[in-house]
C-alpha cells in the first residue's frame, strides 16, 4: 500500500508542474535545442550533398 500511495504522490507531483505556468517556457527550452539540431544536420546534409 504504501509505494501505490508514494506513486500517487509522484503523479500528483507531476501533474502540478504541467499546470504551472513555467511549463509553457520549459516547452520552448525543448524544442530549442531541437531546432538547432535539426538546422545543423541539414547543414550538414548539404555539405555532404555538395562535395
Amino acid at each position: 500500500m504504501d509505494c501505490c500511495g508514494g506513486k500517487h504522490h509522484k503523479h500528483g507531483g507531476s501533474s502540478e508542474h504541467e499546470h504551472h505556468e513555467g511549463s509553457g517556457q520549459e516547452r520552448g527550452f525543448s524544442i530549442l535545442p531541437i531546432v538547432i539540431v535539426v538546422l545543423l544536420v541539414l547543414g550538414f546534409i548539404a555539405l555532404t550533398m555538395v562535395r
